[in-house]
């Protein structure tokens, strides 16, 4: 809250004080009006009392304000360290997952003698990660829109119909998902593809 937003509510509360007192019509903050006083005194010591409030409200604002300050300044330092140099290409994207539909006999060879299934890099096959051609390297960051929830994600595996410029002239990518259902629902989408460089 800014030094002007308190004294903004102050004199709206000082005005429907008034109101409230006089029961009349509203009126310009009537200060020397908020209480009845019978005396001079009672007068001067009531605008006082009221001017001591409106302080102490601007102190608690003026302690609050640099916290404001200082949160914006450590977001905006947050949002620095998140954005990366990138080009943007336009790729035909696809999804896949780690069943025999998707992958064919990789489905039982992809895995390694512990049974646990693992890409082309070497990378245990969790989470999310993208399958690429070789033009771009294992550990490649991409942001792809509607995968991953907007999060970069390593390339980490490689595929026999994943080519470069060969839809129209477009790269492939392959997106990986835990679930047959999940990959069919994301289909094959033709996107603007951020590479961080």
């Amino acid at each position: 809250m800014t030094m002007q937003e308190v004294i903004h509510r102050v004199r709206d509360l000082d005005m429907r004080l008034c109101q409230i007192e006089s029961s009349s019509e509203p009126k310009e903050p009537c200060m020397d009006d908020w209480e009845p006083a019978t005396t001079e005194e009672q007068r001067v010591f009531n605008r006082g009392f009221r001017i001591l409030g409106l302080c102490i409200l601007m102190f608690v604002a003026g302690l609050i304000t640099p916290l404001w300050i200082m949160r914006a300044e450590r977001v905006a330092e947050y949002e620095t360290v998140e954005k990366y140099e990138y080009t943007t290409i336009t790729m035909n994207v696809s999804a896949y997952c780690p069943c025999e539909i998707c992958c064919g006999i990789w489905a039982t060879k992809g895995v390694n003698s512990d049974g646990v299934r693992i890409t082309a890099s070497g990378a245990v096959a969790d989470g999310s990660f993208i399958a690429a051609p070789p033009i771009y390297g294992f550990g490649t960051m991409m942001l792809i829109p509607g995968y991953a929830g907007g999060e970069w994600v390593p390339v980490l595996d490689r595929g026999g119909a994943i080519t470069v410029g060969t839809d129209g002239g477009l790269d492939r990518l392959d997106v990986f998902f835990d679930s047959h259902d999940k990959a069919v629902d994301f289909g094959r989408r033709e996107v603007e593809v951020m590479v961080r460089v």
